[in-house]
């Protein structure tokens, strides 16, 4: 998030959409603003957890698989 009002049009409107008042925006985007590095170090942490999660489940499908294609090979 940039500290300029560029983040004020992305989140603004969408806060205002869900019924936040306009005193409780502004004091939404001050907060967002003063905590913007602890948030994006969140997001980096989560987004690892994610890929690591995720390339898990991937090779143990892989494993999956490779165990049904030798046991078929095995039977025939």
């Amino acid at each position: 998030m940039a500290t300029c009002a560029c983040s004020y049009s992305l989140l603004g409107p969408m806060l205002i959409y869900f019924g936040v008042s306009s005193l409780a925006v502004s004091g939404i985007m001050s907060l967002v603003s003063a905590y913007q590095l602890w948030i994006l170090i969140a997001i980096i942490f989560l987004n690892l957890l994610s890929v690591y999660y995720f390339s898990g489940r991937i090779a143990s499908a892989e494993r999956r698989t490779q165990r049904r294609e030798a046991r078929a090979s095995r039977k025939s």
